[in-house]
């Protein structure tokens, strides 16, 4: 997505030469490839949500009316965590 207005040279991963040269590994990681720990792993990231022990920040942002600027702070480093917006309430 940081590329889309870029008319310059394409800034993305280019030191391929320089792995090979150096026998650096580069791994991708996909999910799917551990898909038979799944189980084990939602039940051990369940016990940790209930002993307090996963550590995460969030952004609320109340009103429809601020979805835009809400929506721009995501791109602009404004916002280094989960930023949510609550539109309204459950009836």
């Amino acid at each position: 997505m940081s590329e889309y207005n870029n008319t310059g040279k394409p800034q993305g991963f280019r030191p391929m030469f320089g792995m090979v040269e150096k026998s650096i590994k580069m791994e991708g990681f996909v999910v799917f490839d551990f898909i038979n720990e799944y189980d084990r792993a939602l039940k051990q990231l369940a016990e940790w949500h209930n002993e307090n022990k996963l550590i995460y920040r969030e952004t609320l942002v109340e009103g429809f009316e601020n979805i835009p600027t809400a929506f721009i702070e995501l791109f602009t480093g404004e916002n280094i965590e989960k930023k949510m917006v609550k539109v309204g309430d459950v009836v």
